[in-house]
This record gives structure tokens, sequence and C-alpha cells, in this order.
């Protein structure tokens, strides 16, 4: 397959438009985003697992049910969860509002939330918000949308891959935002994507399915969940290519690209995790199960000490070893190896000498990697993060106030 991976976004796609813009949730900086499709578009989502999930979550469970929308608002600045019936109530409303400004059906109506908890929100600012936005939208909105969505990144992500169905150019594109309270069990903070393939609902959910697992799925910051994530896209068939109706060739041709777009998702999630300076690739071999493998890698992502001496430079190796067996998962205590970005530290289950000129010239990059075999089977499991600095307590420390 011929891809090419580009800086695009939502609106990449043949037939979306899209737009963001301040609206007055935050003081100064965009806080709505709209994202709609010309037509009416095959529908998938993933959600958070919280047991406390926002109430746009809730009410966006029941909207995709329908496999079919055609409109996607979000707005940052204000989480609306633990906000009780009057949350329900205000995200209905921000639904009807979307849907009769655009001359659409409720139903094809989506929305998501991010920010604050336990809030409500203002509606007045919201309702007119809405009514700009909608009169707004610009086939080069995309990038306007993924700035919009932000809360404590520093920069949009957004991107485009396309490729060729049959001889048909056709393209997939994302934003995302999520810098901090990241280790879903589904996505990550909140994600959109789109594409102008013709592809049947359930199928686009069980590609969403799949490629997550590997990707955004595979991300974790700081350990955290939110009760916000959620993961929506749309596929409106305006390119003109041959509809996917079964996992055929066509399928898996997108579903590997959608893989290469999501990837490329996660490692910019990774790099502007809050406060960090380095991203880091964990990479778990030969564990006894697949469970075992992302069981250890995630503690390994999810360790404050190990994200500290990454940060400072310090070439801890035991910092990883303890994070793996705190995990009660089988590694063989004489035969497994570590590598810290790509040098050999252990082996056999113990120190071994290296040039440490190299290894400090090797902790200055931006990118780095851990790689730790188990020697107790054959299963491998890969996670990203970031480094944990002083900057990620300042962050969270004054985001509330």
């Amino acid at each position: 397959m011929n891809s090419e991976i580009f800086d695009g976004s939502v609106t990449s796609p043949k037939g979306f438009r899209a737009d963001g813009l301040h609206c007055g949730l935050k003081d100064e900086k965009p806080d709505l985003a709209l994202i709609v499709s010309d037509t009416p578009a095959a529908a998938a989502a993933l959600f958070t697992t919280s047991s406390l999930a926002a109430a746009p979550v809730v009410l966006c469970k029941k909207q995709i049910d329908s496999g079919v929308a055609q409109a996607i608002l979000i707005n940052s600045g204000n989480a609306n969860a633990c906000t009780g019936e009057q949350g329900m109530q205000d995200a209905r409303q921000m639904i009807q509002w979307t849907a009769k400004a655009l001359h659409l059906v409720p139903d094809t109506i989506l929305i998501a939330s991010t920010g604050v908890i336990g809030h409500y929100l203002p509606m007045g600012i919201i309702r007119n918000g809405i009514a700009r936005i909608t009169s707004s939208l610009a086939i080069n909105g995309g990038e306007r949308a993924a700035e919009a969505i932000m809360t404590t990144d520093t920069r949009p992500k957004h991107r485009a891959i396309t490729f060729d169905l049959q001889g048909v150019p056709v393209s997939i594109g994302a934003i995302a935002k999520g810098s901090g309270m990241i280790q879903p069990n589904m996505a990550t903070m909140i994600c959109i994507v789109t594409t102008d393939i013709a592809i049947k609902a359930h199928l686009l959910k069980n590609a969403l399915k799949r490629v997550v697992n590997g990707t955004l799925n595979a991300l974790t910051i700081d350990g955290e969940m939110s009760t916000n994530d959620c993961f929506l896209a749309l596929a409106n068939g305006q390119s003109g290519a041959p509809k996917i109706e079964s996992k055929n060739a066509d399928y898996e041709t997108f579903e590997k690209a959608l893989h290469q777009l999501l990837l490329e998702m996660t490692l910019l999630l990774a790099r502007d995790g809050e406060g960090a300076t380095k991203v880091i690739t964990i990479t778990v071999r030969e564990a006894s199960s697949e469970q075992d493998a992302k069981k250890a890698a995630r503690a390994i992502a999810n360790s404050m000490l190990v994200k500290t001496a990454l940060y400072g430079q310090d070439p801890n190796w035991g910092r990883i070893v303890s994070a793996v067996g705190s995990t009660g998962i089988r590694i063989d205590p004489n035969g497994f190896e570590i590598k810290i970005a790509g040098i050999n530290v252990a082996r056999d289950g113990c120190a071994i000498e290296y040039d440490e000129k190299k290894m400090q010239h090797a902790l200055a990059e931006t990118e780095l990697s851990i790689d730790i075999s188990l020697n107790c089977g054959s299963f491998t499991s890969q996670v990203y993060t970031c480094d944990l600095t002083h900057e990620y307590i300042t962050i969270n420390a004054e985001y509330h106030t």
C-alpha cells in the first residue's frame, strides 16, 4: 500500500467542513469546535470505561446506536462531568441547538466535552457559540477545530493520510487532544477521525477497536483515566471509491492506513505530555502471556521513578526491574535482559559494562526506548509514554485555579 501521512486534519477527506472558535468558556483561547459532513456518514465510537462517565459520553453512546451521524460538536474548558441531571439536560440542549442551526435531525449530532470536572456549562455562552460556528464552517477549518479542543495541550494535534482504494484516491483525517490524565481503556482523551471512504458502520467500529489497541490505547502519560475519553469516527463515502461491505482486501488496506495515522497521533500526544521533554517507547518481549507483556510494559511506563530517571538522563535500570517485579508476572531472574536507548545494560539478570559517554549522549535525545526481555515466553507488548518533569507538577497544581 502506497500511503502518505501529511499535515492535514479532519477536513482533508472530501465532504467535510469544520471550525474552531472562542465562545467564552476559556478566557481567550478557542473553546468550541464543530466538524460536519456534507452528507450522512457511517459513524462509530469508543468511550471511556470510567464508572463516572460525563454527561456527553452517556448521551453520545445513545446517539451512536444508529450507526449514522453527520456532525460532531466539542467544547473545551468544561467537562460537564459529575453535573447530575442538569448536565444531561445541557448536553441534550447542545444537540438540539446544533441540529436546528445545521438543519439536521438531532439523532445525527454527536457531542463531546473536556475540561474541569464538576462545573455546570454556561449555556448562554454555548448557545451563542453554536450560532456563530455553524455559520463559519470551512473546508480548511480542521486545524482550528484541533486548536479549540485543547486543554493543557501546548499545540494542536492533527494529521491525515492519503492512499488509493481500487485506483481511487481516498483520505483519513484526525484531530486529537490530550496531554495529561491519560491511561485510557479505549482511546485517549478526545480523538476525531473522518474519512471519505464508504464503509459499513459495524466494520468501521471493528477497525477502530483493532487499531486502537496498538496505538492510542497503548499510550499512558500519568496512569490516570478521564471521565470524558471518547473516540468518534465518521465515514461519508465522498471519495467515490467502492464501498467496503466485508473484511476484504479494501478493508485490510483501510485498517492498515488507519493504524499508520493513529500511531502518528499517539506519538504526537506522547510528545506533548504535560511538561514532557522526551517520548519513550517501552517494549516488553518474551513474556509468558499477552496479559503479562502488557502489564509489565504499562508498569514501566507509569513508574514515576523510571520517568524521572529518564528526565534526569540517569540509566538506572534497577527502577525498571522494580516496576516489572511489582506486577507479580513471570520473569526469569537469571535470564532477563534490558536495553536503554538501544544500549544493553543488563543480561542474564545481572549488570553488564557499557560505554557511559555513549549512554549519556543517547539519553540526551528527545526520543528514547526501553527494551526488556523477560525470557519466559513469546509474547510482546509495546507502550508509549513520556518523562516526568517539574513542569508536570506546576501544570497540575495550577490547573483548576
